[in-house]
């Protein structure tokens, strides 16, 4: 699993750190990243928890990095509490200069977030470093990928946005190869605003047991059916016969028996079953 673990990050990194270009066009093949996109739809609106540095030109001892508190104020010497929560930070300027002009003769007043604290993503599965991320200005869903470490052994392709909001659109991206469809692209460079999940989902697998060379779990990559498995598994024994069960897990616990009959598939008068994650295929004894 190292490998597919490590060129997944390499190719994030390689992602993130890539000049900006211009997008392939519609209907384009597949290629490499083209570059992060770090223009947002809208700007930054401050919250509770931010810390904001407040430059005051000319007045030093009026100057202050001061955080937003719960009620979203924040405390100045001289104007004391100014609301800034959920405003941009050309309206917190405007407001700043607005309340410094009761008391200085054309006051000159810049803001930036220092520290971003107010807006948070949940970053989960099969990362080096799950956990909670706070969120930027601009920060996409290839940004937290970085943050988390990258995939660790065990990790699939797929990659899932969701939110607890039912409106909101579940996005998934699968990367693999060193290939990134536009459908990819669109969902690592979405900016991330906060209350999202990401999810890296493990690595899908199936069990091939009973009457093969070598019974293991085997990895499913692409699609994969019973035939293929067995053939994972090295192929029947001596002992092994051609029919095979397939146990299913279904949504609720329930448990499906599949039956497949592996010379019938062989010579084309059976369908070969494609087979799903945590699926069991077992081989039976042949009786002599």
């Amino acid at each position: 699993m190292r490998p597919l673990a490590l060129t997944a990050l390499g190719l994030l990194l390689l992602a993130a750190n890539a000049p900006g270009q211009e997008p392939p066009p519609a209907g384009a093949a597949p290629g490499p990243w083209p570059g992060p996109a770090r223009e947002c739809e809208e700007a930054y609106r401050v919250g509770s928890g931010d810390t904001l540095e407040v430059v005051v030109f000319g007045n030093s001892d009026l100057s202050r990095v001061t955080a937003v508190k719960p009620d979203g104020a924040i405390a100045l010497p001289l104007v004391g509490d100014v609301a800034v929560a959920g405003a941009t930070l050309p309206e917190i300027k405007q407001r700043l200069t607005t309340a410094f002009a009761r008391y200085l003769v054309s006051p000159q007043v810049d803001a930036q977030v220092r520290e971003y604290n107010s807006r948070f993503v949940a970053m989960v599965g099969e990362v080096a470093q799950p956990g909670r991320r706070a969120l930027g200005a601009c920060t996409r869903v290839i940004d937290v990928l970085l943050q988390a470490g990258g995939f660790r052994d065990g990790a699939s392709a797929d990659v899932v946005v969701s939110h607890g909001d039912a409106r909101a659109e579940t996005l998934r991206a699968r990367v693999e190869r060193g290939v990134f469809t536009p459908e990819a692209r669109r969902v690592l460079e979405s900016v991330l605003r906060g209350g999202e999940i990401v999810t890296v989902l493990p690595r899908p697998f199936v069990t091939v047991q009973g009457e093969v060379a070598h019974p293991n779990r085997y990895p499913i990559e692409g699609r994969l059916t019973v035939t293929g498995a067995v053939n994972l598994a090295g192929g029947l024994t001596r002992s092994g016969s051609t029919k095979a069960k397939i146990v299913r897990s279904e949504p609720g616990g329930e448990r499906r028996v599949l039956e497949a009959d592996l010379k019938a598939i062989r010579d084309g008068k059976a369908e070969d079953v494609v087979l799903q994650a945590d699926d069991i295929v077992t081989v039976a004894r042949r009786f002599f």
